[in-house]
């Protein structure tokens, strides 16, 4: 029996000799994105990898989607993740930084929807054995903050939550 996978961007994993930790990168949207492949247990099945290699080669659909998301989180009548997000870049950044990111003179978008726009997919984490199936970062910005916005996904791309984390 053939114990070799092979994931787009991970390339060949051995299914009978798993390590909990594979790490790559990608092009993606013209800057470099980190892919993570886990492993709580040191075994997966086929049909789990079947899944990972169907979303690997899903990134940009499950990225628009999960933007609208953000854009619908934002402009929710409740306080979400994401306007906590932005509300503490704009309290916390200091003005040279967030001068970089925004444009006062744009009358046509606040600040706060300038850093709604600049929202960049920086990493996906995948989780195969988990209801957590993967976690995608986004930042808006990496040289101006640690902080990302994780957004949970299950097996089917389908959003289960989002959290602003370090």
């Amino acid at each position: 029996m053939d114990t070799f996978y092979i994931l787009p961007f991970f390339g060949q994993i051995d299914t009978a000799n798993l390590t909990d930790y594979y790490l790559t990168e990608c092009e993606y949207n013209g800057t470099m994105l980190r892919l993570d492949l886990n492993f709580e247990h040191l075994n997966v099945s086929i049909d789990r990898l079947d899944v990972v290699k169907k979303l690997l080669d899903n990134i940009p659909m499950i990225d628009a989607k999960n933007k609208y998301y953000i854009a619908e989180d934002f402009n929710s009548v409740v306080c979400g993740e994401v306007r906590e997000y932005i509300n503490h870049h704009m309290d916390e950044l200091n003005p040279e930084d967030l001068q970089q990111l925004v444009s006062y003179e744009n009358q046509s978008l606040s600040a706060e929807e300038q850093l709604l726009k600049r929202f960049e997919l920086v990493r996906i984490g995948f989780y195969p054995q988990d209801e957590h199936f993967m976690i995608l970062d986004y930042s808006i910005g990496t040289d101006f903050t640690q902080y990302l916005l994780a957004m949970y996904n299950d097996e089917n791309a389908d959003i289960i939550q989002i959290n602003w984390e370090s």
